[in-house]
């Protein structure tokens, strides 16, 4: 009788991380897609879920947490990230991810990405744009363009409109990237690559809100978005202090 050897494999699964509470998103909603693609993250790198944890604060994208078989903090609007900070600082062993929307890390807790980067926080900032407030019924978010009128606006909007990654450039965060929720894959590989990052790391991810923007829509956003690996000599890595200097 000879002996057999039998190997299972206990590597994790997208599915493994889903919770089993659906999303309440509204149907085509650009956060399915970056839901998605942190499921795959986290089983592509295997990552514990009782050492992960995802911060939120308030709004359609705090909701993120609640879908994933992970340890979560869902705290007060516009304060998730000096709560992930303290998280790092308490136990920095802890891989820490905050997830919100533009409203949410950018006017209410704008202040906050200032000292993130400053400090160069080991984690990861998952930006989910939608360019409105969807949970109060689509006012104008931060990064709404100027003059753009979505239809929960009785007239257009009044404001320039702010630039997430070129805040978080002069905050001092070490990798900003974009992102579009629509194209799952390219998400979870820039996803990913924030994750392994060690230093502060930002994804702005373009998430089209299907209720209340119906002017930057799917349609709208696949006439101008592009990857920048395509293009000739694209290099994004900064390699010393000269080109550090020439690139800011």
């Amino acid at each position: 009788m000879t002996a057999t050897t039998v190997k299972i494999s206990l590597k994790r699964t997208p599915q493994d991380y889903k919770w089993t509470k659906p999303p309440e998103w509204c149907p085509g909603c650009g956060h399915f897609g970056i839901l998605q693609a942190l499921l795959q993250v986290f089983a592509e790198l295997d990552m514990d879920p009782t050492r992960t944890v995802l911060v939120s604060g308030i709004g359609c994208s705090s909701r993120l947490p609640h879908y994933v078989r992970t340890v979560s903090a869902h705290t007060i609007h516009g304060r998730a990230i000096p709560f992930a900070i303290g998280l790092k600082l308490a136990n920095p062993s802890l891989e820490v991810m905050v997830v919100g929307g533009d409203g949410d890390l950018f006017a209410i807790g704008g202040n906050h990405i200032l000292g993130a980067g400053r400090r160069n926080v080991d984690f990861t900032v998952l930006l989910m744009d939608n360019a409105v407030y969807g949970l109060t019924r689509g006012q104008a978010g931060p990064t709404l363009p100027l003059g753009m009128q979505p239809k929960a606006l009785s007239k257009p909007n009044p404001h320039a409109d702010l630039n997430p990654l070129l805040v978080a450039l002069a905050s001092g965060f070490t990798f900003i990237a974009r992102a579009y929720s629509y194209d799952i894959k390219y998400t979870a590989k820039i996803i990913k690559e924030a994750v392994l990052h060690k230093g502060s790391a930002i994804v702005q991810i373009f998430s089209p809100c299907v209720t209340y923007n119906n002017i930057m829509t799917r349609e709208w956003y696949e006439k101008r978005v592009y990857k920048l690996d395509n293009e000739p000599g694209w290099d994004p890595v900064v390699h010393d202090e000269k080109e550090d200097y020439e690139k800011r």
